[in-house]
């Protein structure tokens, strides 16, 4: 779950087009000829969890697919990873849900062992949650035909402060989050 759950980028969060002029999509196999990407504009940052579920076949090998569907408990945990149903994915969609925070969290600058150790409780942890929402499903990132709520590049994310603190505060207290700093 964890190893594709980025996966489905590259089918909706990208357009992949080749040397010859026709469009790539995962689904087609290896890319065997020189190619050019773009990023979607406008792109919904929900959808790529779901879309893994489109590519994890082309990438998990049929074999090693049989064999674990041999195992009914682990199955129904991946089945539901992969398809972003953490929730639904017991003791795996814990790992795969902990496994993106630390990822989020160190690409933020921010420690990640500490970030997930907080109790699940602590407004630290809320805050972390919160922005890890709002940077995967609602902040618009790197937008250079309007405005960008902030700009994630290689060295790190930029936020706009004020708008991100808002919503990240509207966020908290529409989850019922109380005793958020101002």
């Amino acid at each position: 779950g964890a190893l594709v759950h980025d996966l489905g980028k590259i089918a909706v969060d990208v357009k992949v087009e080749l040397a010859d002029g026709t469009t790539w999509h995962p689904w087609h196999g290896p890319l065997d000829q020189p190619y050019r990407f773009k990023y979607v504009k406008g792109r919904d940052y929900r959808l790529h969890g779901a879309a893994s579920s489109l590519i994890y076949a082309n990438v998990i090998p049929a074999k090693a697919l049989d064999w674990l569907s041999g195992f009914p408990e682990l199955w129904t945990q991946l089945v539901f990873a992969f398809a972003g149903q953490y929730e639904h994915a017991d003791i795996l969609g814990e790992i795969v849900s902990q496994a993106d925070q630390a990822s989020v969290a160190q690409e933020l600058g921010g420690n990640p062992g500490r970030a997930m150790s907080a109790p699940k409780q602590s407004i630290q942890r809320q805050l972390a949650e919160g922005l890890r929402m709002l940077i995967s499903e609602k902040f618009k990132l790197n937008q250079p035909d309007g405005p960008s709520d902030g700009w994630l590049t290689q060295d790190g994310l930029w936020l706009v402060s004020k708008p991100a603190v808002d919503q990240l505060r509207a966020h908290l207290l529409s989850q019922g989050i109380e005793h958020i700093p101002t």
